[in-house]
């Protein structure tokens, strides 16, 4: 399935300033971005932490947007957004165009500095090994799909169940935004059968956390 391209960004032993500096002598060799200082200022005042802004110019392949760059955990950042300048949202070919082109020419440009930034862009396919890692807890709903999950008959319901459960007791992550996307554009589910499997999953994934939780008096 299609998905927003997310971009990671290592930083390493940076400075706040450091990373200004890199960011904003980036723009500067460049005719295609602009770093926007005061509203890197008011961001990074919004987010509570490092944030950074950059503009993108227009291209014959992309739409003028404001970069938004924020911290993710110590020692890296990523593009929390890529907000258009000229129109109320772009699509997801829109964004990740613009998200290509900004890797495509940052990546070079630290290359040729040796610096401490490494970036990183994730592809725009995915398939289900990335929507939920965890290779056991796959194994249970490639199950579940492989039998007739939209008959709702109890054994197909019970199967969803099992991998609910494995999701908990295996800890595993599932990104249920983009397994509802998978359902539906993959492999054609309309959007209430989506729904209420991706219901289904949150409810059961709720109970389990409640019975963890739950002591006798």
């Amino acid at each position: 399935m299609k998905a927003f391209r997310e971009i990671l960004i290592r930083v390493k032993d940076l400075s706040d300033s450091d990373i200004m500096e890199l960011f904003k002598s980036f723009c500067n060799t460049s005719s295609f971005y602009e770093f926007l200082v005061k509203e890197s200022e008011d961001y990074s005042n919004n987010i509570n932490g490092r944030g950074y802004i950059i503009y993108s110019l227009r291209t014959d392949d992309t739409e003028p947007a404001g970069i938004a760059i924020a911290e993710k955990s110590q020692g890296s950042l990523y593009v929390s957004n890529i907000v258009p300048k000229e129109k109320s949202k772009l699509n997801m070919s829109e964004y990740n165009a613009i998200a290509f082109k900004f890797v495509s020419d940052f990546k070079p440009y630290l290359r040729q500095l040796k610096s401490l930034f490494e970036i990183k862009i994730s592809n725009e396919t995915i398939g289900l090994d990335k929507i939920m890692p965890g290779e056991k807890t796959r194994k249970y709903f490639e199950r579940y799909l492989s039998a007739y999950p939209l008959s709702f008959h109890p054994l197909d319901i019970q199967r969803l169940d099992f991998f609910i459960c494995a999701l908990k007791r295996y800890r595993s992550k599932v990104n249920l935004q983009y397994l509802k996307e998978h359902l539906i554009n993959d492999l054609s589910w309309n959007e209430k059968d989506a729904s209420w499997c991706i219901n289904r999953i949150e409810t059961g994934l709720d109970i389990l956390e409640a019975n963890t939780k739950f002591h006798y008096h």
